[in-house]
């Protein structure tokens, strides 16, 4: 009687109300059976509707997982639990194939995450590669991925490039990355160019080849801006120089870097040349022990607060140390969201690409 009952409500709602499709699949989203009988009874009224073959296959796709503990997120299309389901998971093909059928923009999500690149998708539409494959035009992927990484390099993470090499096309990929960095690097700025560098890297990763003087120069760059972070004599920084001038990349502010480090040899070797007596009053052996002892102390207080010690690791070019040395403060203050943008901007700087994404993720959260 009651089945009788619900049949007869769904037959004079089409008839008075004229239902549509948009209203049969809502009510799939929390009653797929009663879906099911709406939609064929709208079929029986609407037969020449080509369009009607998909909403049966959803809804049957709906009912098959309905009676499976853990896909209510499917009954319901909520597009990003299925995410974080196939981030956590790996479905069976029976499974897979329902789940493709109620989330058909799989695809396109995927394809737009390569194509396309934008922030806030990125990370979770690159994950649905584990389950979909879709055409890539690799061209196109490879110019704006370069773009995209250039901008945000904190999504040159591990876990992405690993993503990005189950795509079919990833050596196609990779390749055009590097084509388009070589054809254009005059048109970035000189301070990225050790962000290219690792793009390089990422784009052989994928695969990707090319012999090109120019990608050579850009990894020589790279190379030298890691050798500057040293101590360097005199003449290694001269020969450093001559390699500089060399490079057909832009390399004015590596260039300008050696010369201050030049300049600070050349000041420290002046002020070692000063005489140590000139008409000064010698000190006493009192004054001699106390000088270096109050010296040292001042020392130890200014570098036991964490902010000085900060600075002092941040002006020599300790960027790794720093950023460490910064954490620690923002663990302080776990909700400053300044703080936590300045500690994945030390992060960025000092290469920690991995925790500086968990920084920008971790803003994100605290902005919801």
């Amino acid at each position: 009687m009651k089945k009788l009952t619900t049949i007869l409500v769904i037959t004079l709602s089409i008839i008075i109300l004229g239902i549509n499709k948009n209203q049969i699949l809502d009510v799939s989203k929390s009653n797929p059976e009663r879906a099911w009988g709406m939609f064929l009874d709208y079929v029986l009224e609407n037969p020449t509707d080509t369009s009607l073959e998909n909403i049966g296959h959803i809804i049957k796709a709906k009912l098959t997982l309905k009676n499976i503990s853990g896909f209510d997120f499917a009954i319901q299309e909520n597009f990003d639990e299925f995410i974080n389901y196939v981030q956590n998971t790996t479905p069976p093909a029976s499974i897979l194939n329902s789940l493709l059928t109620i989330f058909p923009q799989t695809n396109e999500s995927v394809r737009k995450a390569i194509e396309t690149p934008e922030f806030d998708t990125f990370n979770r539409y690159l994950r649905l590669l584990k389950i979909v494959n879709p055409e890539i035009n690799s061209k196109i992927a490879g110019k704006n991925l370069v773009n995209f990484f250039v901008k945000y390099p904190t999504f040159l993470s591990y876990d992405n490039i690993s993503l990005l090499k189950l795509s079919k096309y990833s050596k196609d990929i990779g390749t055009n990355m590097l084509i388009y960095i070589a054809t254009n690097i005059n048109d970035f700025d000189e301070k990225n160019i050790p962000i290219i560098a690792r793009i390089i890297e990422i784009a052989k990763e994928l695969g990707g080849n090319l012999s090109s003087s120019i990608l050579k120069a850009i990894e020589t760059y790279a190379s030298i801006t890691r050798r500057l972070s040293e101590n360097l004599t005199q003449d290694e920084l001269f020969q450093i120089k001559k390699e500089i001038t060399e490079l057909p990349v832009k390399h004015s502010l590596l260039t300008q870097t050696v010369e201050k480090k030049l300049n600070n040899i050349n000041e420290n070797s002046e002020i070692k040349n000063i005489p140590e007596n000139l008409n000064i009053k010698k000190n006493t052996k009192k004054d001699f022990n106390i000088i270096p002892w109050l010296s040292t102390s001042l020392l130890f207080i200014l570098i036991s607060f964490r902010i000085i010690r900060f600075y002092i690791f941040y002006i020599f070019g300790l960027k790794k140390l720093a950023a460490l040395t910064y954490k620690k403060i923002v663990n302080n203050s776990p909700m400053d969201e300044e703080k936590h943008l300045r500690l994945a901007q030390l992060y960025e700087e000092a290469g920690m690409y991995d925790e500086a994404l968990e920084e920008y993720n971790l803003i994100k959260r605290l902005k919801l």
